[in-house]
């Protein structure tokens, strides 16, 4: 008799579910004949991709437990100004403790300190925070000799300075985040002592003092404002002569007058922003006319960027005392001379914003016979004084 045909099985056959697996064997029939076998095509296996965690690199984990450098020196030249200045830093101690990054990242304390070659010393020391983006600093500036340090105040001062020694103390927080960096200071202070300028190939000496400085109760750049608590001179001496052609003794200390005078001078030359003026200083004031050939010329416009905000400004007290002023006029045909000694100066409530008055006291000694004493409130703009 002939066998009954063989079926596929319901796994077996060609639908959907089926082509979808590797293989389908057959089942064996109810009459014991092994179904022949159906090979089900299979696609190809994907590539196996990498896990992102195993390309991207691990951030790197540094852990030391302490940094030091002893007795060190450094000797730096600065060929950019007019005149080359070597500055040496001698005696360099520097340390740095319990400094991580990484999973261990955390304040590290740091300090340095060195001797300047010239006279004085520097000593920083503070908290490195890296999580945070932030470093602590107290900043100690010790008995600086100002006149060693004569090259770097060429471009802006005319005379030299015959003597003087910085002081400060300060403490900062400065914040170096992405477009977030600020630096506040709170609080610090700072005087410069026994100052001295001196004119060169003359005698005079226009400006001394014993002491002047300043008590900060805080700076900070992000906002613009700034608060001190007070500022003090002591036995500061100037002497200010108008010469024959009526220039001051004084302007002629600070090399950028010439400086900023020239370049307005070519850039008035070269383009106005509207109607050129004609000022006299002497004499009689003539009316305003405009210079030929450059009516319709104007400068080319410049990039604004957004405007920064204005610095803001108090100061508490303002206190100058045992001052002198010594004057000399040479304009008239006798030459006129004036001493104030000693003159006393005292402010109270100073600010930024001008519209608010401020407490004004004055007193001194004209040409040690007669005195003089004004008080009273004082309004800057528009100016206005209710003095007694």
């Amino acid at each position: 008799a002939q066998a009954p045909a063989a079926t596929a099985s319901p796994a077996a056959s060609a639908s959907p579910a089926a082509s979808a697996s590797p293989a389908a064997t057959a089942t064996p029939s109810t009459a014991g004949i092994v179904a022949p076998s159906i090979a089900a095509s299979a696609p190809s296996a994907a590539p196996v991709r990498a896990s992102p965690s195993s390309t991207e690199k691990s951030p790197l984990d540094l852990t030391m437990e302490s940094f030091t450098l002893t007795n060190g020196a450094v000797k730096l030249t600065d060929n950019s100004l007019a005149t080359p200045a070597t500055v040496a830093v001698q005696n360099i101690n520097v340390g740095l403790q319990q400094f991580a990054l990484g999973a261990k990242a955390s304040p590290s304390a740091y300090n340095f300190a060195g001797s300047l070659g010239g006279g004085g010393s520097i000593a920083v020391k503070g908290n490195l925070d890296l999580v945070k983006s932030q470093v602590t600093s107290d900043v100690t500036i010790d008995q600086v000799d100002l006149p060693a340090l004569q090259a770097y105040a060429q471009s802006a001062l005319a005379a030299t300075l015959g003597a003087g020694k910085l002081n400060a103390r300060a403490s900062l927080l400065t914040s170096f985040a992405a477009n977030q960096f600020n630096l506040h200071v709170e609080p610090a202070s700072f005087s410069v002592d026994n100052l001295a300028l001196n004119t060169p190939g003359s005698k005079d000496k226009p400006l001394h003092w014993s002491r002047f400085g300043a008590t900060i109760t805080q700076i900070d750049l992000a906002t613009h404002q700034a608060t001190v608590s007070e500022v003090h001179g002591d036995g500061i001496h100037v002497f200010v002569r108008r010469g024959r052609d009526g220039k001051l003794s004084l302007l002629s200390l600070l090399r950028a007058q010439a400086g900023a005078a020239s370049e307005n001078r070519n850039s008035e030359s070269n383009w106005r922003s509207g109607p050129a003026r004609m000022t006299v200083t002497r004499g009689h004031h003539a009316a305003p006319r405009p210079a030929r050939g450059f009516a319709g010329r104007t400068a080319p416009a410049k990039a604004t960027g957004p405007a920064a905000p204005e610095w803001r400004y108090k100061v508490a007290s303002i206190a100058i005392n045992q001052a002198e002023i010594e004057g000399e006029d040479d304009m008239p045909v006798r030459p006129v001379n004036a001493v104030v000694s000693p003159l006393n100066l005292n402010v109270k409530n100073f600010s930024s914003d001008f519209r608010k008055p401020i407490d004004l006291e004055i007193d001194g000694v004209l040409n040690r016979r007669g005195t003089f004493k004004f008080a009273g409130p004082v309004v800057i703009a528009p100016l206005k004084a209710d003095l007694t």
